[in-house]
């Protein structure tokens, strides 16, 4: 395996966990599940932006224009992430932890290949 696509799953891999421990955390202190969703996300795209840039792409200093899309591309999952925690559950009545997992991991599949091909791009 390409040691850029082991270090991107792994980055991949600690935003999923950022995102899920902090929306878990932040549901048992009584945060609303959409509020919950959006600081999880926020930390998230914080985390993965920093471990990406540093080691998986060896992007060097902070470079605004690949963090735009970064951006871009992490906000166009949270939008989708909200949108299927809504329906999960308010409408289907899912649990609202598994519906956080059940919404973040296609959701970290896309977002992983629009940001490999788009906002890292120019660095692989």
């Amino acid at each position: 395996m390409d040691r850029r696509l082991l270090r991107f799953a792994l980055v991949g891999g600690s935003n999923t966990l950022v995102t899920v421990v902090s929306y878990s955390a932040l549901i048992e202190a009584g945060v609303p599940y959409l509020v919950a969703a959006v600081i999880g996300y926020v930390l998230g795209i914080v985390n993965g932006y920093t471990w990406n840039r540093i080691w998986t792409f060896e992007a060097g200093p902070f470079h605004l224009p690949e963090f735009r899309r970064y951006v871009m591309v992490q906000v166009s999952g949270l939008v989708l992430n909200l949108v299927v925690l809504r329906v999960l559950i308010a409408d289907l009545g899912v649990a609202r932890g598994l519906a956080e997992l059940l919404s973040v991991v296609p959701i970290v599949l896309l977002t992983y290949s629009l940001n490999r091909a788009w906002t890292f791009q120019a660095r692989i």
